[in-house]
């Protein structure tokens, strides 16, 4: 229901100020300031309009978990009256919202993580289950909800998953994560192809680049590693018909309550360190084995209280 306030507005420059003690306006410092108008807004967006996107591709038969809520909330931005829109998706975990400015028509919007949000009714949101090794960490949440798990079938996404794993080998998976970006740039965009070729120049140069993990015994690995993986895509034609192999060609899904039930190596990673190194990787242990297998959803070990592991089956 409609209610209607004062305001302040600046006779200057037509500021509007939601705070009536105010004498100077903060924008252009014009003292003893503006005029009282009334506004009528809409109350809280509780009261707002709720329901289902109607938007086929929304629609509540494939996306029953996405609730569009809109309505004339009265909010302040930078002590503007604006308008918000919120979209609430929590199967892909994202919260949008979108603020006109009612002064001005500007429109300004902005995404982030539904667990993340942390403004009006943020706290119902924040029972958006999945796995604890994230932490609050947003890149991690980032990769752990859109690519942790998910099948790859790519050649060279495989390499780099091989590549990244052989450099965490005794780090945390945050440090190499963050570094991603400037592996890709370090390493040809982990084009097995151009990296064999890498000469004692360019590895010199790497040792050097800050930007990335600087150990020299992972680099001369990943060049030689370059060397196997090209020879396995020449037997098998591409890499993943190799490596899909050692799980029958489709993932195998474990069923953990707890991060701590989670092993960190299984027989399948053991057969496959062992049938790499034969073909001459290196860094590619049982564990590293395993851990790119996870990566790459050659194993979906979400818990199955994440809201990732039945999306992923």
């Amino acid at each position: 229901m409609p209610i209607k306030n004062q305001y302040k507005k600046c006779n200057n420059c037509k500021q509007i100020i939601h705070d009536m003690t105010i004498t100077k306006c903060p924008k252009c410092g014009l003292d003893k300031f503006g005029i009282v108008i009334e506004i009528e807004d809409s109350i809280n967006i509780s009261d707002s309009l709720r329901g289902k996107m109607k938007d086929p591709k929304f629609s509540s038969k494939k996306n029953p978990r996405v609730e569009f809520i809109t309505g004339t909330e009265m909010c302040y931005d930078k002590n503007k009256l604006a308008q918000k829109e919120r979209l609430i998706d929590k199967n892909r975990n994202l919260y949008k919202e979108k603020i006109i400015d009612r002064e001005t028509g500007k429109t300004t919007c902005t995404e982030e993580p539904l667990d993340q949000h942390t403004g009006h009714g943020s706290d119902k949101y924040k029972k958006i289950k999945r796995c604890d090794w994230p932490g609050s960490n947003k890149l991690m949440i980032k990769y752990h909800d859109e690519e942790w798990g998910v099948p790859n079938h790519d050649d060279r996404k495989w390499f780099e998953y091989i590549t990244l794993d052989a450099f965490q080998a005794g780090l945390s998976w945050s440090i190499v994560l963050n570094k991603r970006k400037n592996f890709r740039k370090a390493f040809d965009n982990f084009n097995p192809n151009i990296i064999s070729k890498y000469n004692q120049l360019k590895i010199d140069e790497l040792i050097q680049d800050a930007g990335i993990i600087r150990n020299k015994l992972k680099i001369n690995a990943t060049i030689s590693n370059a060397i196997a993986f090209l020879d396995v895509q020449k037997e098998f034609g591409i890499f993943d018909n190799y490596i899909w192999r050692f799980v029958n060609g489709k993932p195998i899904v474990n069923k953990w309550e707890t991060t701590s039930e989670i092993p960190a190596s299984i027989s399948e990673s053991d057969i496959l360190s062992k049938d790499l190194k034969s073909r001459g990787f290196k860094f590619v242990g049982t564990t590293i084995c395993y851990a790119f297998m996870q990566s790459a959803g050659m194993v979906n070990d979400h818990l199955i209280t994440c809201f990732r592991y039945k999306e992923l089956q």
